[in-house]
């Protein structure tokens, strides 16, 4: 009983020893001495419950859904052996086309299965299933498949992967195909997680089951909420007199919102009722801000989408305003008091226009007395022609309370060099001069640039001298 464990048998015998019976009585009828070689065996599924009782044939090797999803790309083929010193992903590659715009590589493509009709358009909705394999492991990491549902987005968003983008836009309806991407147009230099390595190269088997031009009610949804948030983050901003940033917030949201493909009458209603709200929170920051021009074309566009709107009247008064055309700006204010006559900010903004036009009225009568004197050949003093510091375009006070601020703001945060430019399509002369003139004072500096075809003026820090 008390015996140490020996060799006493080989070790082949030892294996023996501890199969299956069904294996065992197999290896019995051959020659033993052939073994090293190996022999071929067929077995059924009832041998294999007797030999693993409790235990399915299911259980022993993958699920069949699985198994449906296994790619031996991701492996190599064993029994290629050709250019065995490369991996299964270059070998892969030799076989496929590259289909980047610029043909410096980053996508391949290999079809499967050919598709038909015209290759999708951008801006199309896309529904697709697809694998996606890691080199070296033949089991998906990612499959639409094995979640039994459609992966959908709109082609050209940048919703998935470019790398995905790239290849979806080469596809025709009912195309499958196998892409190999790069990780520039994948998951880049960090990966994703513990569950793609960084600087991962993949494959992704793609079906293309479908694309049509007609949104559907989730993109619409997906669209307004985008927008919605863009001005609830412009709200918050202008809260906090942040009016510059604010702007562009509105600004952004209205391009997005310019963008949104619409289904029906409804989402038409309901993108002009936002709308609105956007035209009229743009054209009050713009009017803090002094720039009379943009308040104008953002009041004008609110009444193309409610002509009596009192705010936008007003408001488009209040542009007219700061750009001295005062018949305009008297004609709208006219209209907006007629609509809501006991309005406190319209009765206030009509004693200050009264007042502005007077002051204005007096300095042109100034100004032409000078002239008129400097044309009188009699006087022997030489003729000088200039123009009262008082009616020299300035830049409103709250435009000079925001863009102070900010410089300030910018000059304190050592980790930037640059502020945003500043378009000069978009300022007056007066505004421009100041925002030059309080970066210098600041000791910033002030260059003027062309940016995209447009004049611009960019505010940096000064570099330390070497």
């Amino acid at each position: 009983m008390e015996k140490i464990d020996t060799d006493d048998t080989s070790p082949v015998e030892n294996y023996i020893s501890d199969c299956p019976p069904s294996l065992q009585k197999a290896i019995d009828e051959a020659d033993i001495n052939t073994l090293r070689d190996g022999i071929d065996y067929e077995f059924n599924a009832e041998d294999l419950s007797q030999d693993f009782p409790g235990r399915t044939n299911d259980g022993l090797f993958f699920d069949e859904e699985t198994f449906d999803h296994l790619n031996t790309d991701a492996m190599g083929d064993a029994d290629d052996d050709s250019d065995s010193d490369l991996s299964p992903f270059e070998k892969l590659r030799k076989k496929m086309t590259d289909i980047t715009p610029d043909g410096l590589g980053g996508v391949w493509k290999k079809m499967v299965v050919q598709g038909t009709g015209p290759v999708v358009p951008l801006e199309n909705r896309v529904q697709v299933h697809y694998n996606c394999y890691l080199e070296y492991n033949d089991e998906p990491m990612d499959s639409t498949r094995h979640r039994n549902e459609t992966k959908k987005f709109i082609l050209g968003r940048g919703d998935v992967i470019e790398g995905m983008e790239l290849a979806v836009s080469t596809m025709r309806q009912g195309e499958l195909a196998k892409f190999l991407i790069a990780p520039e147009f994948a998951f880049g230099e960090i990966g994703c997680g513990q569950r793609i390595p960084p600087k991962s190269e993949v494959l992704m088997e793609i079906e293309l089951i479908s694309f049509s031009s007609k949104p559907s009610a989730e993109d619409f949804i997906e669209a307004i909420k985008k927008v919605r948030q863009e001005k609830e983050e412009g709200n918050r901003l202008f809260k906090r007199k942040e009016f510059r940033k604010a702007e562009s917030k509105y600004l952004k949201a209205q391009h997005f919102l310019d963008s949104i493909r619409l289904r029906d009458e409804e989402d038409e209603i309901e993108m002009k009722r936002l709308l609105l709200k956007l035209c009229l929170n743009i054209a009050l920051t713009s009017n803090k801000l002094g720039r009379g021009r943009r308040t104008i074309a953002q009041s004008r566009r609110a009444l193309d989408i409610e002509p009596n709107n009192v705010k936008a009247l007003y408001r488009l008064s209040k542009g007219y305003h700061q750009i001295k055309e005062f018949r305009s700006a008297e004609f709208y204010l006219n209209k907006a008091s007629k609509l809501a006559p006991n309005d406190y900010h319209i009765n206030q903004e009509k004693q200050g226009l009264a007042q502005a036009k007077r002051e204005f009225q007096m300095l042109e009568q100034e100004r032409c007395s000078k002239m008129m004197k400097g044309m009188n050949i009699n006087d022997k003093k030489p003729i000088v022609k200039s123009t009262p510091d008082s009616i020299v375009d300035v830049a409103a006070p709250e435009f000079q309370k925001s863009v102070s601020e900010e410089l300030q703001k910018f000059l304190e945060q050592s980790e930037v060099e640059e502020m945003p430019t500043f378009q000069l399509n978009q300022m007056s002369a007066g505004e421009t001069k100041f925002v030059e003139t309080k970066a210098k004072e600041l000791g910033l500096e002030a260059r003027f640039i062309e940016k995209m075809g447009e004049s611009c003026l960019r505010i940096g820090k000064k570099k330390a001298a070497d």
